[in-house]
């Protein structure tokens, strides 16, 4: 057994940028093995795989990142370090601190933190026969080995570990425990999957360097087997134990919309209702975005001769009545008072219906009608019996619907919107069912949903 004294040689880097910089050589050592071909050896240390060792005894002076550098081009063995107190039962590779890169595919770690002044052994180890010869049959071969035995100020990273999967729709949100970025930063991670030969890793891109992390492009339904490793500075850390998942369709609130393409992915909504067009559904969207504070100002044409049916009618309106008056009022030939005042004086349906009311119930019924709710106390007893009273109900419509507050005129909105939902999709017009999806309707966003599923449901 032999032992080797280390000379440290430390380097001062000044940081002129912020990128992180590669490691740097803070101690190096050579060392010079011969490993022997033979069964005894082989027997001592492995199980099957490796054919005979050499080993050295290694105290570093500097507590550092260490591998081994300069091996021996195109050698039969590989480089291992162990801890002194080595297990001879057991692989070498399976106790190993670090491992040769070129042996195991990347799955070993290649480099290891060791402390100054603690014992350890550095291998050269044959590894699964020679000239042909397998497993642990001796044949007396042997060859001499160098390498320089180097320590860096930072090192690769560990590999991550705690791995959990999660499919998404045609790829999977992967969640794991970050291993030791060993004084260099992670900057990304690599995943990678296995071709029947060897593991081939993809870095992610974007780069995205803290857990959890996205795949995508995977196959619904297929089976993915994938390790991950990760990247720093210094190059990339052993790949992390396999996990499996497979990619589905994924709709967690089963109302047939996937959770991608789903507005509002844990609340069922199958209409996607989106009256602000924020990307959030109306279900569990809690921030209206639209302007809900500019009056009759912010209604197109469409919209207010909606709420004219709406208010006046308690219904959302045919599409023959509807076009009849776009048309009419697009024209100039007729305008919106027109359409108010036709039907408080000439229409049937209004005048067997609220115009029977007193003015008192009737300014309830309006205020029901346009806003979901009753009027206060005020307001109800201003327009019934104050200074409002000489208003003719046309006109109070009107009135009512510029003078909304915020709520008041999500309401309308909404009401606007879900008349012009059912107008454009009834195969049968049915007043019935015109009231009936308003009566759904009130200031929120979520109403909106509602009605317009009841709607289709027709």
């Amino acid at each position: 057994m032999r032992q080797i004294s280390v000379s440290a040689v430390s380097i001062l880097l000044i940081f002129l940028c912020s990128a992180p910089l590669r490691a740097a050589e803070v101690s190096s050592a050579n060392i010079s093995l011969d490993p022997v071909h033979d069964a005894g050896g082989c027997a001592l240390v492995t199980q099957n795989g490796y054919a005979g060792s050499d080993r050295q005894l290694f105290i570093p002076t500097v507590t550092a990142y260490y591998s081994a550098k300069d091996y021996t081009p195109n050698a039969s063995s590989n480089w291992f370090i162990t801890v002194e107190a080595f297990d001879p039962n057991q692989r070498l590779d399976q106790q190993a601190m670090a491992v040769d890169p070129n042996w195991g595919m990347g799955m070993y770690p290649a480099q290891t933190r060791l402390t100054a002044g603690s014992r350890y052994y550095v291998w050269a180890a044959y590894t699964g026969g020679y000239d042909g010869v397998g497993d642990c049959q001796a044949d007396g071969g042997t060859e001499s080995v160098s390498m320089r035995i180097v320590g860096e100020d930072s090192g690769l990273p560990d590999a991550p570990t705690a791995i959990s999967p999660s499919a998404t729709d045609g790829g999977a949100t992967i969640s794991f425990t970050a291993g030791s970025a060993n004084d260099s930063p992670i900057s990304n991670y690599e995943t990678g999957t296995f071709n029947g030969i060897a593991w081939n890793f993809t870095p992610l891109n974007p780069a995205d360097s803290s857990s959890p992390i996205s795949v995508t492009g995977l196959t619904n339904g297929v089976s993915v087997t994938m390790r991950l490793r990760a990247v720093n500075a210094n190059g990339v850390s052993a790949y992390s134990d396999s996990f499996s998942f497979t990619p589905a369709s994924l709709d967690a609130d089963s109302d047939g919309i996937n959770d991608g393409a789903d507005n509002c992915p844990s609340v069922s909504n199958s209409v996607q209702s989106d009256v602000d067009a924020d990307g959030i559904g109306d279900s569990c969207d809690a921030t209206d975005g639209r302007n809900l504070s500019g009056g009759l100002a912010t209604l197109t044409d469409e919209q207010e001769i909606q709420l004219v049916y709406v208010g006046l009618l308690g219904r959302a309106a045919d599409r023959p009545g509807f076009n009849y008056w776009l048309d009419e009022i697009s024209f100039g030939l007729l305008t919106i008072q027109d359409l108010r005042f036709n039907i408080v004086n000439y229409q049937t349906e209004y005048l067997a219906g609220l115009g029977l009311l007193s003015r008192y119930d009737l300014i309830a019924e309006l205020y029901d009608n346009l806003f979901t709710r009753a009027p206060d106390v005020a307001g109800h007893a201003y327009w019934a019996s104050g200074g409002g009273a000489s208003v003719a109900i046309d006109s109070l419509v009107l009135a009512l619907m510029n003078g909304a507050g915020t709520s008041d005129t999500a309401a309308l909105l909404n009401k606007a919107e879900v008349a012009t939902f059912y107008k454009d999709r009834y195969s049968s017009y049915s007043k019935v069912d015109a009231s009936l999806v308003i009566q759904l309707v009130d200031s929120s966003m979520a109403s909106v949903e509602t009605a317009k599923a009841a709607v289709l449901g027709l």
